[in-house]
């Protein structure tokens, strides 16, 4: 198949997609005229719908970036600045870090000891 037959069925396609799609909107639109108290009640559901689904979307994605960047970095008070890590530390691995900050190390000696950076 040469390419211009290939975009001419592409421009084929997406015209008979287009049609269908001014078809069922043609068809919506009648429905509504004919029924306006149901495409009301109807209409106010979904705008409902669709904020509550939008609101979840935002605050999970916004948790799940904090997550990583939890995850993946080290605050340092002292420096006022974050430390990158290699990967995620295990369990045990925090609780080495806290143990070994409140022992007076500094978290560079203590990330690169356990070879996090």
């Amino acid at each position: 198949m040469s390419i211009d037959k290939a975009k001419d069925w592409c421009r084929e396609k997406a015209d008979k997609v287009k049609k269908e799609a001014d078809y069922q909107i043609w068809r919506l639109e009648e429905w509504a005229k004919n029924n306006p108290e149901q495409a009301a009640t109807i209409a106010a559901t979904a705008i409902g719908a669709v904020g509550f689904i939008t609101r979840k979307a935002i605050k999970a994605g916004q948790l799940r970036k904090e997550m990583r960047l939890k995850d993946r970095y080290i605050y340092d008070r002292s420096l006022g600045s974050y430390w990158m890590l290699r990967r995620k530390p295990t369990q045990t691995e925090m609780l080495k870090i806290e143990r070994m900050r409140k022992a007076g190390m500094s978290y560079g000696d203590i990330l690169t000891s356990l070879r996090l950076l």
